[in-house]
């Protein structure tokens, strides 16, 4: 019952895992950071500022989107799992 007590509780964050040992995540997150504060540093006060809520935004719709995509997998798994289940159970 472990599992599901960290699901339906929060306690569960399938991103970390995917993010924290992904060689190529690690890599693109590096050049980001670094061009991010090249783009910084070139835009006015108000030109960050419009660029900060596009960030905001965008990280918004991505964590929709992670938490979709993380639902709908459950769903799937739980499709295959009674696939395979014999039809006496």
């Amino acid at each position: 019952m472990k599992f599901f007590e960290e699901l339906f509780s929060g306690q569960l964050h399938p991103i970390e895992e995917v993010t924290s040992n992904n060689p190529e995540y690690k890599l693109k997150a590096k050049e980001l950071a670094l061009y991010s504060a090249r783009l910084e540093g070139a835009l006015t006060e108000e030109q960050k500022e419009l660029l900060w809520q596009y960030r905001d935004t965008h990280s918004d719709i991505t964590n929709i989107l992670q938490t979709e995509a993380y639902r709908i997998g459950v769903i799937h798994g739980m499709k295959i799992k009674e696939e395979l289940e014999p039809p006496d159970r």
